[in-house]
């Protein structure tokens, strides 16, 4: 997770704090590294938690120094990009609008012209009724001069739940994307899934966050022509009773995409993801 910087926090714990300091260690991003300071009490309470945003209630118990959204529940950060159009960059994550705690899963988003100050924008990506995503919107990637030759997101629509190792597969996850218009401002989504379901005969603990690439050596290894630039996805998941597998997926065109097999396999009990 990581949360938006807020400049005026910064400092506000003094040296007689009762609130002691913890130093993440440094990730990288967006080609930048980022150490995470944050202050953390022995508990914080549920009414903490709810406490109005920009009030000292709701402002105590958060990160100093961190990429961090306005309010409610976030995880996972999702597709940063820049634009040399705008000069700006991208952030999206993971947001439940509505609650503390996760569900409702909907894309927040911010843009910075630095990666210190960041502006919030509108949200990205949101459940829509009778949509292949109505139960969520989960992690994806994005891509520039992909689907139409527009900046697209690829990503895991939901319209099954629950989702987890420990029961029985549901078949609910699938690649959907959306494009945009407008340098990133708002996004169309697709008419349907890029990929409806997992290859099939495999008994599947999950199934989702996509993410897209070129490879010259996976184009010599399948040999396609080194001159069309090959396109590949790979989805993270998993097989009941043997372990986690990154499934990977060929392309010439971003839409009509071709199972090639596991990029990489591990024993159980081990998790992966792109």
């Amino acid at each position: 997770m990581l949360p938006l910087l807020k400049q005026t926090q910064i400092g506000k714990f003094g040296r007689n704090s009762q609130y002691a300091p913890i130093v993440i260690p440094s990730v990288l991003v967006l080609g930048a590294f980022v150490t995470a300071l944050v202050f953390i009490p022995e508990t914080a309470r549920a009414d903490v938690v709810e406490a109005a945003p920009g009030t000292k209630l709701f402002e105590q118990f958060r990160p100093v120094y961190h990429f961090l959204a306005r309010e409610k529940w976030m995880n996972d950060p999702c597709a940063p990009y820049y634009d040399e159009a705008t000069g700006l960059y991208h952030m999206f994550y993971q947001l439940n609008p509505n609650s503390t705690i996760w569900g409702n899963m909907t894309w927040g988003h911010a843009v910075s012209k630095d990666q210190v100050t960041w502006e919030d924008y509108p949200n990205a990506l949101r459940p829509f009724e009778d949509k292949w995503d109505y139960l969520g919107v989960f992690s994806g990637f994005s891509m520039d001069n992909a689907i139409d030759g527009k900046r697209t997101v690829f990503y895991t629509g939901v319209n099954v739940l629950p989702i987890s190792w420990d029961k029985p597969y549901l078949f609910g996850e699938h690649v959907v994307y959306a494009t945009t218009n407008d340098n990133g401002k708002t996004w169309q989504k697709g008419s349907k899934p890029l990929i409806e379901l997992p290859p099939e005969g495999l008994n599947v603990t999950g199934w989702r966050d996509p993410n897209v690439f070129h490879s010259k050596s996976l184009d010599a290894h399948f040999g396609y022509d080194a001159t069309n630039r090959s396109n590949y996805l790979i989805v993270a998941g998993g097989i009941k009773e043997v372990g986690p597998r990154i499934f990977l997926y060929h392309a010439e065109d971003y839409v009509n995409w071709e199972y090639k097999g596991y990029l990489l396999s591990q024993e159980k009990n081990t998790t992966i993801s792109p």
